[in-house]
């Protein structure tokens, strides 16, 4: 199966995983009276990491879901998200932020822009909805929960297409323990081409194996096999 064919399968089982368990298991979760709501948290996470295209068309898929989970007017949702989905790539093509707090920025930006864009759309399509600081209110709890589960969402949904994104290399030495060297830190885009990352590879895989043998961390094997796949895929030499 070609790399894109992949990509689209695993967005799409992303997708309705999504969609599934925040009708099903979040949505019955309350505070102060709100739910957390993972599509724009899940759309934006994809645009972070694979870039425009691949976000605005997942916003698209996860509109069409939610919209038909819902029973709501359908389109309405995936107006929304593209644009959070797009938004999100592009900051990642333009910016290539490598902070590790910015998917919490970035996730609390989608779920306002997600709250106000559902509101303006409402309006603009005559639909009768309470205008008030109750309203007001449930829109700021729903961002503040947001931006606490945005880096959680994010890891999930970065463990699931890292194997098929450009820059996975350099993402997977972030997920190992003794990646905390400068190369492992650097941006992808500059990074992933360098002979000192391919140094590090080398060296982080011996690590994991020895610590794993000594019982130290043998969860690592599995982010062994992983850097290994990743590396081929980028056409490194073992």
């Amino acid at each position: 199966m070609s790399d894109s064919a992949q990509m689209t399968l695993r967005l799409a089982i992303l997708g309705l995983v999504a969609v599934i368990v925040q009708i099903a298991a979040v949505s019955q979760i309350s505070i102060f009276g709100v739910s957390a709501d993972l599509a724009p948290l899940v759309v934006m996470s994809v645009g972070l990491l694979a870039g425009s295209i691949p976000g605005a068309l997942m916003g698209f898929g996860m509109g069409l879901l939610v919209d038909s989970a819902l029973v709501e007017t359908l389109g309405v949702s995936s107006l929304v998200y593209i644009l959070i989905g797009y938004g999100a790539g592009r900051l990642r093509e333009l910016r290539d932020p490598a902070h590790a707090l910015t998917p919490v920025a970035v996730g609390a930006a989608a779920t306002a822009i997600a709250a106000l864009g559902f509101s303006v759309i409402q309006f603009l399509l005559g639909v009768d909805a309470p205008v008030s600081w109750l309203l007001a209110r449930d829109i700021l709890v729903t961002i503040a929960v947001n931006t606490i589960i945005a880096l959680p969402v994010y890891t999930v949904v970065r463990r699931v297409l890292l194997p098929l994104l450009p820059d996975g290399v350099v993402e997977l030495l972030l997920l190992l323990p003794h990646a905390a060297t400068p190369v492992a830190r650097a941006p992808a885009a500059t990074a992933a081409s360098s002979e000192r990352v391919l140094t590090s590879v080398n060296s982080l895989i011996g690590v994991c194996h020895s610590e794993a043998d000594a019982g130290i961390a043998p969860s690592c094997y599995s982010d062994v096999e992983e850097l290994l796949k990743a590396r081929e895929r980028s056409g490194w030499k073992r």
